[in-house]
């Protein structure tokens, strides 16, 4: 049976985007959202209440940290 593994919080796709542009220093990025395309989805929820129940599942970090350990990880790895 599928889970999720989350925050369990929900954040707009700008909030996710403006968090890595911040973490990853790419202050001068040009970024456009383009509102008037169907297929724009501009919130992701998912229940990690499943995951929870049945692999006692519970998130031990935030987004924000989240996404600094993951560009962390590929600036140490894109180096080797």
């Amino acid at each position: 049976d599928p889970v999720n593994i989350g925050f369990g919080k929900c954040y707009t796709v700008k909030e996710a985007l403006s968090i890595i542009l911040k973490l990853g220093n790419y202050s001068d990025a040009n970024v456009v959202f383009n509102n008037s395309k169907p297929t724009m989805i501009p919130e992701r929820r998912v229940s990690i209440e499943k995951s929870e129940k049945l692999l006692g599942f519970k998130p031990k970090v935030g987004l924000e940290e989240g996404i600094e350990k993951t560009i962390k990880f590929y600036r140490e790895f894109e180096c080797v």
